[in-house]
């Protein structure tokens, strides 16, 4: 028996502004578990794409179902409540809060989502003990980092500080927007390889958008993103 997708989208489309589709999608799924690799030009819509799978951008046209939820159909604070408790997400620019402590950031989510925090007291554990585990999986091994500000940290450490805050709770759904953009090759590989590795050990479904080609080979299956104008531009008159 087949089980339902993870996210499943159909007939998308999205406009800042009326009639120049930033995004036009006819069909793109996920299953549970499965690592998807999301590449295309600037302008393309990634990065819409991905707002509209959380929840953080409304669904204008078409339809965005998540865990069997219709996107379209929910009021903004149920699309909220539900990226709080089954979607992690990893932002390009990391998003980590300046006045907490690298400890505080990771374990944030749980002050948002019971849902999240259960899960984690479920497996036996505790928040700063199921921290310091996904930071040492992710190389921050050191005992001492937990209680550094953010700030002190490098781009690369600030990188891993922001997976962990993704990954804790156990998150159904990771999403994942360029979060690579500013290592260099190797670092990027590394990364990617440590993140896809605790995916796979919880099952969790994860879409990864990026430039770097070179990444694809991470991941389950890889989906390109065509620019909309330049598909309109190629149709005949």
């Amino acid at each position: 028996m087949t089980s339902a997708p993870l996210v499943a989208v159909r007939d998308l489309e999205y406009a800042w502004q009326p009639g120049r589709p930033v995004l036009s999608l006819r069909e793109l799924s996920l299953a549970p578990g499965e690592r998807l690799f999301v590449s295309g030009p600037s302008g393309s819509g990634k990065s819409t794409l991905l707002g509209l799978i959380t929840g953080v951008l409304p669904v204008q046209t078409g339809q965005v179902e998540v865990m069997g939820h219709a996107m379209q159909a929910m009021r903004s604070a149920e699309r909220d409540a539900l990226r709080a408790d089954h979607i992690g997400v990893i932002f390009q620019v990391f998003n980590l809060l300046s006045y907490l402590n690298v400890m505080d950031n990771v374990t944030l989510p749980c002050r948002f989502s019971a849902h999240r925090r259960q899960r984690v007291l479920a497996a036996g554990t505790d928040l700063a003990t199921e921290a310091r585990r996904l930071l040492g999986r992710l190389g921050l091994d050191d005992p001492d980092l937990p209680g550094r500000p953010v700030t002190a940290l490098s781009i690369g450490q600030q990188q891993r500080v922001a997976a962990a805050r993704a990954l804790l709770g156990r998150p159904e759904l990771i999403i994942a927007d360029e979060p690579t953009s500013s290592l260099d090759a190797q670092a990027r590989a590394d990364f990617v390889d440590l993140l896809v590795g605790e995916c796979r050990a919880v099952n969790a479904g994860i879409v990864f958008v990026s430039h770097d080609l070179s990444l694809a080979g991470h991941f389950d299956r890889q989906f390109a993103l065509a620019d909309p104008g330049r598909e309109k531009a190629r149709r005949p008159a």
